[in-house]
């Protein structure tokens, strides 16, 4: 996956970054009651709500390399649409995870569906407390991101979100990823990545 600088008048001219930054192929899974991730009580929810809305949950891993020139941050966006768009009932990011966290997301080991189809991590290892990584924004809504901040963004990231869909809409989930360089140059420089098509549209779909 490239990562591409355009042209602005006064900076930097177009440059392309090849293998820095990379998106692996997403897997998105229909919530049944009795599926691995999910406790008792959101099963309830799924059988409550089965005439309404479906839920799928989505996995996304998200890889950042070393250079001399490091991503010093980058946001990862996810957008529902429904097709066709018809004006009904749309599509909602349930739940996100992680919400925050200090360190790669590898050091997560366990998460779990739990109360109201919110996540929750049954095991982790123990990290060293420091700033926040990664925030998500924008739960509840039909876009949501994940940003990302450090002196140097290195290591695997896995992120899962729980996307509600009506039931009888088709429903695609559009992965977006923009980034910034600290290039020895032209100090920060905001990169924008070009996503296969097969890596950047995810389908949910029904049973």
């Amino acid at each position: 996956m490239d990562l591409v600088r355009r042209h602005v008048l006064g900076g930097p001219g177009d440059r392309r970054v090849s293998g820095q930054v990379s998106i692996g192929r997403s897997e998105a899974v229909l919530l049944r009651p009795g599926s691995p991730w999910l406790e008792a009580e959101p099963a309830k929810t799924l059988i409550r709500d089965e005439d309404k809305y479906l839920y799928h949950l989505v996995m996304i891993t998200c890889t950042f390399r070393t250079g001399p020139e490091p991503v010093i941050g980058a946001r990862l966006s996810v957008m529902l649409s429904p097709e066709p768009d018809d004006g009904s009932v749309e599509p909602v990011i349930w739940a996100m995870d992680p919400l925050r966290t200090s360190a790669p997301a590898t050091a997560r080991l366990t998460v779990r569906i739990g109360l109201n189809l919110k996540f929750f991590t049954a095991e982790m290892t123990r990290e060293t407390p420091g700033p926040d990584h990664v925030i998500a924004e924008g739960e509840g809504e039909k876009q949501a991101e994940w940003a990302f901040v450090a002196r140097a963004l290195a290591g695997v990231y896995r992120l899962s979100l729980v996307a509600r869909t009506p039931v009888g809409s088709a429903c695609r989930a559009d992965l977006a990823l923009a980034a910034t360089r600290q290039e020895t140059r032209f100090g920060m420089v905001p990169y924008r990545a070009e996503i296969p098509p097969r890596v950047a549209t995810i389908l949910l779909t029904g049973p």
